[in-house]
């Protein structure tokens, strides 16, 4: 509110245009899977591995790796061309 007020609002990018589409994307699909789960999985995960919930300890697990197999999918294509 206070840059709006003084006028400097501004949008700022990553790495040029196309980054800042790809992350805004991944803000958008992020959004609509906490919806479809019905809140959000990663505090879930955390708050249960605090417990020292053994399910919680497998779906962070499974996180990581997925975000890990996502990157190098998305950036080994994006290298690629």
């Amino acid at each position: 509110m206070a840059a709006w007020h003084n006028h400097e609002l501004e949008l700022q990018g990553f790495q040029g245009g196309h980054a800042m589409k790809r992350y805004l994307a991944g803000a958008v699909l992020m959004g609509f899977g906490g919806i479809l789960a019905g809140g959000c999985a990663v505090g879930a995960g955390v708050t249960g591995a605090s417990l020292f919930s053994l399910t919680s300890w497998l779906t962070l697990l499974a996180m990581w790796v997925g975000g890990i197999v996502t990157h190098r999918l998305v950036d080994g294509t994006m290298r690629a061309t």
